[in-house]
């Protein structure tokens, strides 16, 4: 009859597997999992669980789950409610903004560093290797030359659209307010009348276009200007001869044409010691021109012309061509100097920029326009 007492007492007691605790009777049903935790962060350690009436006066806890048990920052629990524990890789359980979850999916999270994880072009990676990130303000991470170095020390970057950062004297602000800046062509930023694009006033010792130098005075001229007879030809040439009186720039010439259909006209000028020549050329130059009948323009040529010499201006055309001419001689002032001869060749066959034929003929002048530059 003694065995039934002792069965009763064994029931009772609870055995814990911490030997330092102290023994408890209870019923088993009354019996809790004891996890230790040594770092007193209120989670214990899986591997030590053991069973206990009741929770030690320290070091015990009921929840487990704790991956270090030495540090009281890195355990299971979600402070910030950001669904990430230390335990899982929450680098600041305090701030829901920080987690391990790559949001943007660029290979970085906010606990990486990530800038900004709603973004993926700002991240972390440096693919251009200038050792700058989008993350950094890195530009253009796919050109090394885009970075943020400012290698001549002007302030200004590749990637704040300094155009050479090799050079401190050019960079895009713009200092004198012209709204142009060095980068842009301005050549004195101190000075708001100079800037690539501004009026240059000829001959006035000032650069103020940024071309490189002082503009000439231009002057335009018409020769035959009322235009009152007219040839329509193909395979022609025509043009003039005239002794230069100033040095002056050639820097464009047209003649008064008429084309039924897109034909390509040859512009040139030819110098020489005579009216007859010898001939060197100075300019050649060829010009689709559309249909329509107007003073027919060539390419700017900026020729320089020298007082006392002579010069032939020409255009010659493969096409079936109206051209205009004056009987009374031409209107206005002419910079360039004395008219000596029209010429023309009634079977050009194209361009021949070493041909320039002499043939003063009738005394009509083809409708002429010039413009000359005076320095």
């Amino acid at each position: 009859m003694r065995l039934l007492p002792l069965l009763l007492a064994t029931a009772c007691t609870s055995l814990t597997a911490d030997p330092g605790a102290v023994e408890e009777t209870c019923d088993p049903s009354e019996e809790i999992q004891v996890y230790p935790d040594g770092d007193r962060d209120g989670y214990g350690l899986d591997a030590e669980v053991y069973s206990a009436c009741s929770l030690p006066a320290e070091g015990g806890v009921e929840i487990g789950g704790d991956c270090d048990d030495t540090d009281p920052t890195v355990n299971p629990g979600d402070a910030d409610g950001d669904g990430y524990s230390s335990c899982e890789g929450d680098c600041n359980d305090a701030d829901p903004n920080f987690s391990p979850f790559d949001s943007d999916g660029d290979g970085f999270s906010s606990c990486d560093g990530d800038c900004d994880d709603l973004d993926p072009t700002l991240n972390l990676s440096d693919f251009d290797g200038d050792t700058y990130t989008t993350c950094d303000g890195d530009c253009n991470d796919d050109k090394a030359a885009r970075n943020l170095d400012d290698l001549d020390g002007d302030g200004y970057s590749t990637c704040t659209d300094d155009c050479d950062d090799n050079d401190a004297l050019l960079d895009p602000a713009d200092i004198d307010g012209d709204g142009v800046s060095t980068c842009q062509g301005d050549c004195d930023d101190l000075d708001p009348i100079r800037f690539l694009g501004a009026d240059d006033e000829c001959l006035d010792g000032i650069d103020q276009d940024c071309d490189g130098a002082d503009d000439p005075c231009r002057d335009e001229f018409f020769m035959g200007s009322d235009i009152d007879v007219n040839w329509t030809t193909a395979n022609y040439f025509r043009g003039h001869i005239f002794q230069a009186t100033s040095n002056v720039d050639l820097i464009d010439v047209g003649w008064y044409l008429g084309l039924a259909n897109a034909c390509d006209l040859d512009y040139y000028v030819h110098e020489g010691p005579t009216q007859n020549g010898p001939w060197t050329v100075l300019y050649a130059g060829t010009v689709n021109h559309p249909a329509g009948t107007q003073f027919q323009l060539s390419p700017q040529m900026n020729v320089a012309m020298t007082a006392g010499t002579f010069y032939a201006t020409g255009v010659a055309w493969n096409c079936n061509a109206t051209y205009y001419g004056d009987y009374s001689g031409w209107a206005g002032n002419y910079p360039l100097g004395d008219f000596v001869q029209t010429y023309w060749d009634n079977s050009y066959p194209g361009f021949n920029q070493n041909y320039v034929p002499s043939d003063i003929g009738a005394n009509a002048t083809t409708a002429y326009y010039g413009v000359f530059g005076y320095h």
